[in-house]
């Protein structure tokens, strides 16, 4: 809701709108014309003063817009800057006495109360300052906004490279345990080394064609998943998978590959080609929660590594960038059975 927030702000002060923008600006600083105008008895008159002095009024503001807030004040030079709006403005308010002198007409300079003659100039200037002050923070606010895009932009980026570069380092993990896997076979049983390549086929066709999109039907992955443990059980006969599927996964999305790691975790540690092994997969469905939980046996001697190993530590960055404030992921190592349950709230 925020972002969406965020995203109307910025384009209701898109450069695009810039000249309503000006138009905006200007029928406001107009009021106070217009009603002087409407109550005039020399109307005529009046209009030519009120011209001259919005003339004058327009040429200042500018001069600070496009003069003195780039060249000074958005380079540390505040008080530069603030000296040079109030010589615009004492300059402003001179030449406008100084026009209506020319044209005849009496000014608060000759007034014989010097106190009036005071008071009516920092009214002026006051009133000057305001609108002056109103547009040099019309101009801040939109430059800020323009940064706030940029960030946000550089923040997608690098966002999206990172989940690639995440992403790619899964998918060369699995294929070099499933190429050893074929060079196994082809010395023991090449019959079962053709089947190895066979669903190793049908495993790169599901990334290469159906991974390519942001999001994947979750009942693919989970067809994927089985696939990838048929995959590894050809060589490993003496693991036991119990694969088990409850709720409605059709029609749900996923990210690809978010549970692939917890698999590679549980063939790589926890099935044994001398030992009887277990692994345990279980999905449920229901609603826009998907629970997951992957339990495997451990073999007896595990080769030193990492806490979670590369991948698990992948999935859980992966997850806090794809699914903030909606996953819930829990890891317990029991000894002789590592347990990992995820929690998804999916669309």
């Amino acid at each position: 809701m925020v972002v969406e927030g965020n995203n109307r702000i910025y384009k209701l002060f898109d450069d695009r709108y810039r000249v309503i923008h000006h138009l905006l600006f200007w029928l406001v600083l107009s009021v106070d014309y217009i009603i002087l105008l409407a109550n005039t008895s020399r109307p005529q008159e009046t209009a030519t003063t009120i011209l001259i002095n919005f003339s004058i009024d327009v040429l200042i503001i500018y001069i600070s817009l496009y003069v003195f807030t780039p060249n000074f004040l958005l380079k540390n030079k505040f008080w530069l800057f603030v000296m040079l709006i109030l010589l615009g403005l004492i300059f402003a308010e001179v030449l406008e006495l100084i026009i209506e002198k020319a044209r005849g007409h009496r000014t608060i300079l000759d007034a014989r109360h010097t106190r009036f003659i005071i008071i009516n100039i920092i009214w002026n200037l006051q009133n000057q300052a305001l609108f002056v002050g109103a547009a040099v923070g019309l101009k801040l606010f939109k430059i800020w906004i323009k940064n706030q895009q940029k960030i946000q932009f550089l923040e997608n980026t690098n966002l999206v490279s990172e989940l690639e570069y995440l992403k790619s380092q899964i998918n060369p993990h699995f294929l070099f345990n499933t190429l050893n896997n074929i060079y196994v076979q082809t010395k023991l049983d090449s019959k079962r080394a053709a089947q190895t390549i066979m669903k190793l086929s049908e495993l790169l066709r599901y990334q290469l064609y159906e991974c390519t999109k942001e999001k994947v039907f979750l009942a693919k992955e989970i067809e994927y998943l089985k696939n990838y443990l048929d995959l590894d059980r050809i060589r490993k006969t003496t693991a036991n998978v119990n694969f088990e599927v409850e709720g409605h996964v059709n029609g749900k999305t996923v990210y690809p590959f978010i549970f692939l790691p917890f698999f590679e975790n549980a063939v790589k540690h926890g099935i044994d080609d001398k030992n009887e092994s277990n692994i345990k997969v279980k999905f449920e469905a229901l609603n826009n929660i998907v629970k997951f939980s992957i339990e495997n046996t451990k073999k007896e001697i595990v080769e030193t590594h990492d806490e979670g190993g590369l991948g698990l530590k992948n999935i859980k960055r992966r997850l806090e960038l794809l699914y903030p404030k909606k996953h819930l992921l829990t890891i317990d190592d029991k000894g002789n059975r590592f347990i990992v349950n995820l929690v998804l709230e999916v669309e």
